[in-house]
């Protein structure tokens, strides 16, 4: 496989701790370790799902950075191409605020795109939280219709 390399504008977050940006021929791509708004280098990984009309990516370079961007506490847990590459903390790019705002965000659009409803859910840490850095905390939600 030949590396490629591209620029992209990041538009909005997505689940999996990825978000959504275009390719020029308008092409999904997912991508790890971004955030809506920065303008990123991505290095796509191998086309996938129908034929490739979608991509997977991973940020290697952050050119214009969102203001909810933090250096991963734990590098290990962060890109493959700033040294890391293990799994289980998707959002370790993210600061406390914007990891709140990534999950309601998420929920509000799962809750527009299967409930038909458009509402704004509000979502908290749990007690201590904060004091421990965002870390030692795994949350999940399940909505039946």
């Amino acid at each position: 496989m030949t590396e490629t390399r591209v620029r992209l504008r990041i538009e909005r977050y997505a689940d999996q701790g990825r978000c959504v940006s275009h390719l020029e021929d308008g092409r999904v791509v997912f991508v790890r370790f971004a955030l809506p708004g920065e303008l990123a280098e991505v290095l796509l990984d191998e086309p996938h799902g129908r034929a490739g009309r979608f991509a997977t990516g991973e940020v290697t370079r952050v050119l214009e950075a969102s203001p909810d961007r933090r250096q991963p506490v734990w590098p290990l847990a962060g890109p493959l191409a700033w040294g890391g590459g293990l799994g289980g903390a998707d959002l370790i790019h993210v600061s406390l605020p914007g990891q709140l705002a990534w999950k309601a965000d998420l929920i509000g659009q799962q809750m527009s795109r299967l409930g038909g409803v458009d509402v704004k859910v509000p979502v908290i840490r749990v007690p201590g939280d904060e004091e421990l850095g965002g870390l030692h905390w795994r949350t999940r939600i399940e909505l039946v219709a």
